[in-house]
Order: C-alpha cells, then sequence, then structure tokens
C-alpha cells in the first residue's frame, strides 16, 4: 500500500493539509500554488460580501469554506456528514468556523448515503442520483449519516449567503428549510443542479427570488461569467466541463 502523499498549505491564515493522491485535493495545491481563485471564489465574489454568515452545505474537508473565509465570510456554518471527511473537516480550528457531522434535509433522521467509488467528492442520499450515475456510485459502500433540517437548527440565524453542493439531495434540503426561506432568506444560494434537480429547485426558490444566473467559468484563466436565465439548455463555451451551478438571488 503506498503512503499517502500530503502538502501543508495556508489559507485564511490556516494550515491546512491537502492529500496529493487525492485528484481534487492534488488540483486545490495547484490552485493554490499558481496564486489563484476557484469557481467558489469567483461566485462569492460576485454574490457575497465581507461580513457574511454562510452556509456551506456539502463542506467535503473545508476547502472552499476556508477560501470563503479568506475572502471575507464573517463566519461560517459547514456541513459534513460522511465521517471520514467531517474528521478532516473538523481539524480547522477558527472561531470563524463552526463544523457539524449531519446531511441537511427535510426530516430529522438516519439515512444512507452511497459513497462514491472515483472521488470522495460524490457521495450521495439520493437514489436517482445514484442510479443515474453507476460509474461513480457502483459497488460504493453504504453507511448511515444523521440528517437535520436547516430550520430546527437554526431558528434564528439570518445566512446571508448559501453554498449548497449536496449531490441530488438539493429538494429535500429546501424542504427543511421552508421556513428559513420565508422569514430570512439568505442574500443568495449556489447550488449545483442537473437538468430535474434544477427545475424542482426553481418552483421553490422563484417564490422567494426574482433572478437566476449560471455560472460559466474558465479553469485556465480562472474567471467567471455570471449569465442571467441560462438554464439547463444554455450553450456557452465556459459551460462544458464544468459542474452546473446556478445562483438565485434578487
Amino acid at each position: 500500500m503506498k503512503p499517502v502523499k500530503y502538502q501543508s498549505v495556508e489559507i485564511a491564515g490556516i494550515d491546512f493539509h491537502l492529500q496529493l493522491d487525492n485528484k481534487h485535493e492534488h488540483q486545490y495545491a495547484r490552485t493554490l500554488e499558481a496564486g489563484a481563485g476557484c469557481i467558489d471564489s469567483a461566485i462569492f465574489r460576485e454574490f457575497g460580501q465581507a461580513g457574511d454568515t454562510v452556509l456551506d452545505a456539502g463542506a467535503n474537508i473545508g476547502f472552499v469554506s476556508l477560501r470563503l473565509l479568506e475572502l471575507g465570510a464573517g463566519h461560517i456554518h459547514a456541513f459534513e456528514p460522511v465521517p471520514s471527511l467531517f474528521l478532516r473537516l473538523a481539524q480547522i480550528a477558527h472561531e470563524k468556523v463552526s463544523v457539524y457531522p449531519f446531511a441537511l434535509g427535510a426530516a430529522h433522521a438516519d439515512q444512507e448515503i452511497t459513497l462514491s467509488t472515483r472521488h470522495h467528492q460524490g457521495n450521495s442520499l439520493n437514489a436517482k442520483e445514484i442510479e443515474d450515475h453507476p460509474h461513480v456510485f457502483a459497488g460504493g459502500e453504504k453507511i448511515s449519516v444523521p440528517v437535520r433540517r436547516l430550520d430546527d437548527l437554526f431558528r434564528n440565524t439570518t445566512f446571508d449567503f448559501m453554498k449548497v453542493d449536496i449531490e441530488g439531495s438539493e429538494a429535500a434540503f429546501l424542504k427543511g428549510a421552508e421556513t428559513t426561506f420565508k422569514d430570512r432568506k439568505p442574500r443568495a444560494i449556489q447550488l449545483e443542479l442537473r437538468e430535474h434537480q434544477f427545475r424542482e429547485a426553481k418552483s421553490v426558490l422563484e417564490r422567494h427570488y426574482g433572478r437566476i444566473f449560471r455560472v460559466a467559468y474558465s479553469r485556465g484563466s480562472r474567471t467567471a461569467e455570471i449569465l442571467e436565465n441560462a438554464g439547463p439548455e444554455a450553450s456557452h463555451p465556459l459551460l462544458e466541463n464544468i459542474p452546473p451551478i446556478y445562483v438565485f438571488t434578487d
């Protein structure tokens, strides 16, 4: 068994360890070495503000949380239900980062999550997501994780910005956050949505927001173009080979 290669980096003044044998973490390291941003940083620059209270649902190891902290986020509430990833997320010791070992969904329950066999960024609670991507999930380990409703956890907190990347469980997340969006909606919410997920999320979020943007991004130049009213059918060179990311706002 090959030893794991680590690289220590500093983000927002915090020492952070990346596993270089993981393709995503290797990419993170190269991005930092180049002094470049990432797509999430570009989105926060456009729709976030210094001092924002941020929700990071699907925080993974915390890389994006730290990049947003670096850009001036006031406090980040980061959620990651997979225990091995949460252990790494929990190593971020900072007064402006709170971490939670939960998935966010429609009910207080324990639910089975299927782990990706290709990388640690594709773990999913959603049966259709798993069925539609056998190359990612076939033979993946299944474990039970705790699921909580956002409305139950934060009865008085106002989030300014939300980043939600939860592999097909967006509709369940929104169902568990109905009061939050009714009474204290964030300025903007960023979601990664496939076509059917976009339709589901749009049917809920268009009650609260008047504008929808899709994010086009160049991995080479690390620059983003924000396209208004560009749905799943949109065509643009910078939409190729990147996840379909949308922002709902006013």
